[in-house]
């Protein structure tokens, strides 16, 4: 996907599942402090082959967006993770031996923040044999106390506020053996003694001041774990656990926790029609309807389409509806791009959040996401402009760069104006590197009207939410990348079937959830009979509490 490879930030919210942080820290049993310089290999570093990393907004108030804030000191964070016992490295400071930490340090001039985890690594841990697996996308803030501050403002020879991070995980791929708190002997040493301690102990034995960033980090990584379990392209190791095992195993050997119920979501082995999900070769009743679709979409979607389609649908004006009905008005859609499902759209609806609600029966705010991230394809209908299939429904995809092979039907948008246009058909075309997905101009559709509605009506979905709405159709890259939502794959693409939703007996659910986390209410408009006035849109009232 040229998306992937060539934008190195994308805007990628990540989901904040529970994290449970113990009270009591076990005693922790420190190796020795190693008081050689050891001679150190050639760096052995290298980066996952889905290695393409994000930015993101956070719910935090540390966090920001793809730069940091003026006034604070660029620094780098390293999440080292030990496969073989599922814990963190963490080091006490010499110069306050209660205080544990994970390695950090600052950016040079013109380096690149990658390059700087790794050398800071090397530096003050002895570190080499170890991969990247995932960044924390956005830049993460700390401020310093007054007498911090003032310390390092003379050993610094600078008045910065506190400090942006980006941080990442590494996966240790050495023996403890290579562990040298003398690091390479470039620098001096910062630590006394080290351990491989769980997140937990990590957060409690932080100084105050980085606990808040610490708790912040350990939750996106984790999600991050958590995400390779849920999404198709991510391969579980052939030592899953039992039903009845406490933790689940990752490719890479990483671990979490098993929060999924014995009688959670399974993922079946085939769709509706008996053919493997999302394949657009199988010889189907379906293969002429969905190859039409593609086409007529990878010939109009072009970026001037999509500018004047946001700006257009950005008007949002006024009528009530209920979210409940908003949802029934889909038992009148089917979506033709679904090589997958030809059910009206309230099945799909409801059986991703049924299924969400089994492996994650505490995630309201995820379960109300599920039932409503596809309500934009209203759009189809009459009463609200009526579009065709392509201009709402199918993979979303980045126009104003070049297109990639890996776009479904990607052979289709050489009919495409765009594609001969030397303005977007360059690698990062009307872009820059790094600029944000969030800068990216994707194909229209019912993800980004149903993004625009929440945002404009100022919801108070978590950031997660939000992308889960605006990013579910973005395949091609979000099979991939690390941090996409659990909702992209697993429960948006596998919960399709024929096997029908007993709406009656689970509608009581959703209508209290409903009232519970919103006011019930979609604010909404209708289209207007006459040709010559403009098309009318939504507006919708989702409010989590």
């Amino acid at each position: 996907m040229a998306l992937c490879r060539s934008f190195s930030l994308c805007n990628f919210p990540l989901p904040r599942l529970p994290v449970q942080f113990n009270t009591s820290i076990p005693s922790l049993n420190c190796p020795p402090k190693s008081h050689q310089i050891t001679p150190l290999p050639l760096l052995r570093f290298k980066r996952c082959k889905t290695a393409s990393f994000a930015s993101l907004p956070s719910s935090s108030s540390s966090s920001t967006m793809e730069n940091p804030p003026e006034g604070y000191r660029r620094n780098v964070g390293i999440c080292l993770m030990n496969p073989s016992n599922k814990k963190i490295f963490a080091a006490s400071r010499l110069d306050i031996p209660s205080a544990w930490q994970m390695p950090q340090g600052g950016v040079d001039d013109s380096e690149d923040p990658t390059n700087a985890a790794i050398r800071e690594l090397r530096e003050e841990t002895g570190v080499t044999s170890a991969e990247i697996v995932a960044e924390v996308p956005h830049w993460v803030t700390y401020d310093f106390p007054p007498d911090v501050r003032e310390k390092l403002r003379h050993q610094w020879a600078s008045d910065w506020k506190g400090q942006a991070q980006k941080w990442f995980l590494f996966k240790f791929t050495g023996k403890d053996e290579e562990i040298n708190l003398l690091g390479d002997g470039t620098e001096k040493p910062e630590f006394g003694e080290w351990s491989w301690i769980s997140p937990e102990q990590l957060i409690e034995l932080a100084v105050d001041f980085k606990k808040p960033v610490y708790k912040e980090v350990l939750s996106v990584l984790f999600a991050f774990a958590v995400t390779k379990i849920m999404t198709g392209g991510a391969e579980v190791e052939n030592k899953k656990a039992s039903s009845d095992a406490e933790e689940l195993f990752l490719d890479g050997g990483f671990v979490v926790p098993n929060n999924v119920s014995n009688d959670g979501f399974v993922v079946p082995g085939n769709n509706a029609f008996g053919n493997s999900f999302r394949d657009y070769s199988a010889e189907t009743e379906r293969k002429k309807i969905v190859n039409e679709l593609y086409r007529q979409s990878h010939l109009n979607q072009t970026y001037d389409f999509v500018k004047k389609m946001r700006e257009e649908y950005g008007k949002l004006n006024r009528v009530e509806m209920s979210i409940w009905e908003c949802c029934e008005l889909l038992n009148e859609v089917v979506d033709d791009s679904d090589p997958d499902l030809d059910e009206p759209q309230i099945e799909h609806l409801l059986q991703t959040a049924e299924a969400i609600r089994k492996d994650y029966p505490n995630e309201d705010w995820l379960h109300l996401t599920g039932l409503i991230h596809d309500l934009g394809k209203v759009l189809l209908l009459p009463s609200f402009g009526g579009l065709p299939q392509w201009a709402v429904v199918g993979d979303t995809f980045p126009l104003g760069c070049a297109y990639d092979e890996s776009i479904v039907l990607h052979e289709q948008l050489k009919e495409n104006p765009d594609y001969n246009n030397p303005t977007y058909n360059t690698k990062y075309g009307v872009y820059s590197e790094g600029c944000g997905l969030d800068n990216v101009v994707m194909s229209w559709g019912h993800d980004d009207y149903m993004y625009l509605v929440a945002k404009e009506n100022k919801t108070t979905l978590p950031s997660a939410a939000l992308f889960i709405i605006r990013y579910h159709s973005f395949y091609q890259c979000g099979l991939t990348v690390y941090f996409m939502m659990v909702i992209d794959s697993k429960y948006d693409l596998y919960s399709k079937s024929k096997v029908r939703i007993d709406v009656e007996k689970v509608k009581p659910y959703y209508m209290s959830l409903i009232e519970k986390k919103s006011d019930g209410d979609l604010t909404l408009s209708s289209r207007t009979t006459s040709k010559e006035q403009p098309l009318q849109h939504n507006k919708v009232d989702i409010n989590y509490a």
